[in-house]
Order: C-alpha cells, then sequence, then structure tokens
C-alpha cells in the first residue's frame, strides 16, 4: 500500500540556500538535501486501485506557474514545546489557490478533505530532543533575516513514502505540469 503525499520540489538555489541553515543544533534530525520540499497535501496509506483515482483526478487540476518567496523561520507548534523547525512561505495567493484545487481534486477521487488549516512551510529539521529555549532563540535571532529570491513554480509532484530507520525515501510517482 503506498504512502503517497503532493509537494512541490524546491529549486537547486533553494535547497543551497536552506542548507546553508541546516547547522548549529544538535538536537536537530535535519532534512535530507533532496528531500527538501513543500507539502502540498499529505494523502497517507492508499491502495494501488485508488491511486490510479488520484493520479488521473491530480491530471485535471489547472493552475498558471507562479512564483514563491520563502521569508523566516518557525516552527511547530508555535506553542510548547518544539518538533520541527521550518521556513516560512510568503503569503502567495496562487500557492493556496493550487493547493484549494489539489484538495477538490482529491475530493472528486473520492480521498476525505483536510481539515487541518494548510500552513506553507518547508522543514528544515525535527527535533530528536527539545533544544532549550535559550538555544532556539539564538539559533532563529542568528537567521531572522532569512529570505529567498522568488522561484519559479511550474509543477507539483504526488510521492510515495516508505518510511526505515534511516528515514523516509521519497519516490516520484507522477509530475503535473503547470500551464496557463
Amino acid at each position: 500500500m503506498p504512502r503517497l503525499f503532493i509537494a512541490i520540489d524546491m529549486s537547486e538555489e533553494i535547497r543551497k540556500h536552506l542548507a546553508e541553515l541546516q547547522f548549529g543544533l544538535r538536537e536537530a534530525r535535519w532534512t535530507k538535501y533532496e528531500q527538501l520540499h513543500l507539502t502540498l497535501r499529505f494523502i497517507g496509506d492508499i491502495s494501488a486501485e485508488k491511486q490510479q483515482d488520484i493520479e488521473s483526478a491530480l491530471g485535471a487540476v489547472k493552475a498558471a506557474p507562479f512564483d514563491l518567496r520563502l521569508n523566516g523561520l518557525g516552527r511547530f507548534p508555535v506553542r510548547g514545546e518544539p518538533r520541527v523547525l521550518h521556513a516560512v512561505i510568503e503569503d502567495c495567493p496562487p500557492l493556496y489557490e493550487l493547493q484549494k484545487s489539489i484538495e477538490d481534486a482529491l475530493e472528486q477521487a473520492g480521498i476525505e478533505r483536510d481539515r487541518r488549516r494548510f500552513i506553507p512551510h518547508v522543514t528544515l529539521a525535527r527535533f530528536k530532543r527539545t533544544p532549550t529555549y535559550a538555544k532556539l532563540g539564538r539559533y532563529m535571532k542568528t537567521h531572522e533575516h532569512f529570505v529567498t529570491s522568488p522561484m519559479r513554480v511550474s509543477e507539483f509532484v504526488l510521492y510515495s513514502s516508505v518510511l526505515s530507520p534511516q528515514g523516509a525515501t521519497h519516490t516520484p510517482e507522477a509530475v503535473y505540469k503547470l500551464e496557463g
């Protein structure tokens, strides 16, 4: 049973910029360079038949290419002990429209709508142990001016993911071009 998610891959330039941030917190398990992406929708475990329905439905998504920019760092959850360090996506209406179109297509394919609010981000690290607030605060202060050049988004990808003790392995299942 494949475990699926839909994402926008970061450009090589953005990945290099993000990789420059991946140091200084020993408690962090940093995201692999090649896996830096913006998740549009996590689907989960799906049958092979349902995957075909999803692939077909995603093929009907229509959206024009657009630019997005990363601007700042954040953490999840916002309150309590942080578990994830992430790069923030600057407000981008076309990104929200694309995500909504994907959500609509998945619903047409029989996938229940995600009840969580879409918060676009790129995960930089997950914490094995929670860093002290002082340590995380210093890290965030050091990188408070993090911003990238705009990145052109011209496609999104349906991925399968296999979990192992060494981490997740992501395999592209289908690529969908944005045209408009």
